[in-house]
């Protein structure tokens, strides 16, 4: 049975708890100041904003445009035969190598999240220490927030936007809603709700109740709380349209005066915020009473609800603000301190002071690009804007191909004028289809002619144009590094090339796709930094984590530990292939060379540990955490469900794996390798790209 109660002691003053918590949150940090010197404070902000806006516009119009385009906008175009009727076609090429691209990227980085960072040795660092860092921060950044899944978002506006830009905050959010127990003894509710006042019932239905859960019915227990429906870190992307920074000159975070972004709120959650004092009432008040309903959407957001079909209408008002991070001597010390400041951007005016809380002022705002500058400014090289022009030529071909179809493919008679009386070409009989009879006057079909077949001349031919589009997703290659690996009967303009061809695009492909992520894994220290550090400042004296693996116990590591200061993380090294065989090929030989030299073994016995995970990684199966082994904090043991792992007996394992992947092992050969005989007997063993074997570059050597 259901009843509907008040909420039980226990639960209302977790609750109260929980709101007075984010409440003393929101006061602690807030900074109150003279009315006079925050109105210059906010003519300075305005100002610089202001300029921002006005230097940046051409680069806001051009971030649009190419959304627009990447996005597939519809493009207006009228030649040749009108608005209407000429072809608009759009292949979205840019898209699909984006996806590609997206795809190999994120499937080389984040393989297995259990590894995806790395922390570096550094002097004064215990191994013990750095271990546990290590393991804290994987887990967290996969499981215990969106860390990962953001950093993932960031290929596409790196693509499309120069450099993509994340955030970081310890978000808290306060909700009502419902909350249920279940009861299934009378002595259970009692002890929640002893009389009937507690309940918010009368005494008869306190008694039906526990008359009730006497005679073995569980009751069920419904009601409204309010409660904490976010504590933890929140990353969000955003593009470089919403970006604000000032100086304009400036290339790093430490020496902005201003840094921020722009973002959309309701004013369901404006007025919330008011209500729990994290803005200002005054200045909250006066930015309510606008002579508008509210503002619109700014032209980003306006242009992407109109791609996905919503019309957004003037009576949905939302506020356009700005979280900045400025920097100002305000104690007058000599020394800037940093702020967060809540900007109304039609208001011009301050919601919000806060002290910046970050661990040593860790910018919370970090940049990532796939393409770095020569000069190494902040903005990096915008991949889509360098192959737009290729991109829209490659569109113009097929729009050129498509109407001149509807010119050569389409029937189009000279007819004598001394027809126009007799033949009615508007008529059904007209009509060309399959099995259409004409009949036309005697003396206009030469006798020993007819009857004949109607002869159609000039259709399409799109040989031309279809190796100017090859040679064009060649250039496209060569700007972008992501190949399609064409060759042969796929590319006309190449029809005899070897499928050594294919292997080679596809090879520096993945060397293009490794400078794009070696230049975004410069940007993963600071990521992490700012990770830790919002762990350091609210999460308390330990972390409570599991690492995922099949017998291991819930353990916690000190936050002390996880977010020293001294310890950086990095990316792990990466290696873009062809195919989960490839990869594991090469770890397969490193375990050949392990058995043939052991004296690595007895120097480092972790190598054999590391080298069985990554060829579980390497596969690329579902939750490879079944099947890895775990490194225990000392750096000198393993674990695996449980269990104590012997290190040989791992190595020779993975030697015993070799015969599998088609590799011989010391003095035996593989799967389709011939106990004896030259090697060109092995007629199905293809080399790894770059080396060579029984058929090199098309020829038999």
């Amino acid at each position: 049975m259901y009843f509907r109660l008040k909420p039980p002691p226990d639960a209302e003053t977790q609750s109260a708890m929980a709101v007075a918590a984010v409440e003393q949150a929101y006061v602690a940090r807030k900074v109150n100041m003279q009315q006079a010197k925050r109105e210059r404070l906010d003519q300075k902000i305005g100002k610089m904003i202001e300029e921002n806006i006005r230097a940046t516009s051409s680069m806001r119009t051009k971030m649009k445009a190419l959304a627009d385009f990447l996005d597939g906008a519809e493009e207006y175009v009228d030649f040749p035969f009108g608005p209407e009727a000429s072809s608009s076609i759009d292949i979205r090429l840019a898209t699909a190598y984006l996806r590609a691209m997206r795809a190999s990227i994120i499937k080389s980085i984040f393989s297995d999240p259990a590894r995806t960072y790395v922390a570096v040795p550094m002097p004064g660092v215990k191994r013990e220490d750095l271990n546990q860092a290590e393991t804290a921060l994987n887990w967290t950044a996969e499981y215990d927030c969106n860390f990962n899944e953001c950093l993932k978002d960031t290929i596409v506006p790196a693509f499309r936007d120069r450099v993509a830009l994340i955030h970081g905050q310890w978000a808290r959010r306060i909700e009502h809603g419902c909350d249920y127990r279940i009861y299934a003894s009378p002595d259970e509710f009692r002890a929640d709700y002893e009389t009937p006042e507690a309940a918010g019932i009368t005494e008869a239905e306190h008694e039906a109740i526990l008359a009730e859960l006497i005679e073995g019915n569980e009751i069920n227990v419904e009601f409204e709380i309010d409660f904490l429906a976010q504590n933890g870190p929140e990353f969000t992307t955003f593009p470089l349209a919403k970006f604000l920074w000032a100086p304009l000159y400036a290339q790093a975070f430490e020496k902005m005066r201003l840094y921020g972004y722009q973002y959309t709120e309701t004013p369901q959650r404006f007025e919330m915020l008011t209500k729990l004092g994290y803005y200002d009432k005054g200045p909250a008040e006066e930015v309510k009473r606008r002579a508008s309903a509210g503002a619109m959407l700014d032209d980003w957001d306006r242009s992407r609800a109109a791609l996905e079909g919503i019309n957004v209408s003037p009576e949905e008002a939302a506020y356009q603000l700005a979280y900045l991070i400025v920097s100002e001597d305000i104690d007058g010390d000599s020394i800037p301190e940093r702020y967060v400041v809540i900007w109304d951007m039609e208001k011009d005016k301050s919601l919000r002071w806060e002290a910046y809380a970050v661990r040593r002022n860790v910018p919370c705002i970090v940049p990532f690009r796939l393409v770095r500058r020569p000069d190494g400014r902040f903005l990096g090289a915008s991949l889509l804007e360098d192959s737009e022009k290729l991109f829209r030529e490659i569109n113009a071909l097929h729009r050129h191909r498509s109407n001149q179809r509807r010119l050569t493919d389409s029937v189009t008679l000279l007819f004598p004028e001394t027809l126009k009386e007799r033949v009615d070409l508007g008529a059904e009989y007209a009509y060309f289809v399959p099995g259409r009879v004409l009949y036309l006057p005697d003396n206009y079909m030469r006798a020993e002619m007819a009857p004949r077949q109607l002869a159609i001349q000039d259709t399409s031919r799109t040989n031309t144009s279809l190796d100017e589009e090859g040679l064009l997703q060649r250039m496209l290659d060569f700007i972008l590094g992501v190949s399609q690996g064409q060759s042969g009967q796929e590319a006309p303009q190449d029809p005899h090339a070897p499928a050594a061809k294919t292997a080679m695009l596809l090879q520096r492909s993945d060397i293009r796709t490794e400078d794009m992520v070696g230049e975004w894994q410069r940007s993963v220290p600071a990521a992490t930094d700012l990770l830790r550090a919002l762990y350091f400042q609210n999460i308390g004296s330990s972390i409570a984590i599991t690492a995922g693996y099949e017998g291991e116990q819930e353990r916690t590591v000190p936050t002390a530990v996880f977010a020293d200061p001294k310890i950086k993380a990095a990316l792990k090294p990466i290696k873009p292939a062809i195919s989960p065989e490839v990869e594991m090929q090469r770890i397969t030989a490193i375990a050949v060379a392990l058995q043939r030299f052991p004296f690595v073994m007895q120097m480092k016995p972790m190598a054999v540990v590391e080298l069985w995970n990554d060829f579980v990684a390497a596969s690329r199966i579902e939750r490879p955490e079944r099947f890895q082994v775990q490194m225990q904090p000392d750096g000198v043991t393993a674990m695996m469900g449980g269990q104590p792992v012997n290190l040989e007996q791992l190595v020779s394992a993975i030697g015993a794996g070799q015969g599998a992947l088609g590799m011989g092992g010391p003095g035996q050969p593989g799967p389709g390798m011939p106990t004896g005989g030259p090697p060109q007997a092995a007629g199905n063993m293809v080399p790894p790209p770059g080396m060579g074997g029984p058929m090199a570059n098309g020829r038999r050597r």
